[in-house]
Parts: C-alpha cells; sequence; structure tokens
C-alpha cells in the first residue's frame, strides 16, 4: 500500500518530502497543486474534507493526521 508521503511525492514529482515539508518548500505545491494533491488523497483514500480542514494544512503532518482521523 503506499504511503501518503510517497502519494504526495510522487503529486509533485519530489523525493525530498517529509512530515516537515510544508508548502513553501515544493516550487509545485502552489493553489493548484494543492487542490491537485486533495483530489489525489480523496480518491485514494475514499474520504473527503471540508474547506475549513483544507486551510489548516501547513505541512505534510497535518495532512498526515487529517486523512488518519478521518479512516480510523
Amino acid at each position: 500500500m503506499i504511503t501518503i508521503i510517497e502519494l504526495i511525492k510522487n503529486t509533485f514529482n519530489d523525493n525530498n518530502i517529509t512530515e516537515k515539508t510544508t508548502p513553501n518548500d515544493v516550487d509545485e505545491w502552489d493553489s493548484l497543486g494543492h487542490i491537485m494533491l486533495i483530489q489525489t488523497i480523496e480518491e485514494k483514500f475514499k474520504i473527503s474534507f471540508e474547506i475549513e480542514e483544507l486551510l489548516e494544512f501547513d505541512s505534510v503532518k497535518d495532512i498526515i493526521n487529517a486523512i488518519n482521523n478521518k479512516i480510523t
């Protein structure tokens, strides 16, 4: 099973993604990239996020925590 970090690495074609990575650390992680990432996550994990949740994502760790909260 693909991990969340691997999914993010694949989305942005960047092998330097860690839990501490923020959108400011990845050139392709702009507003469009963020939408593509969220869509990929929602499809892969069969979950959906509210707009308010998306605005709280400041790092990969935040995204991981949000996904884990939805699937457990």
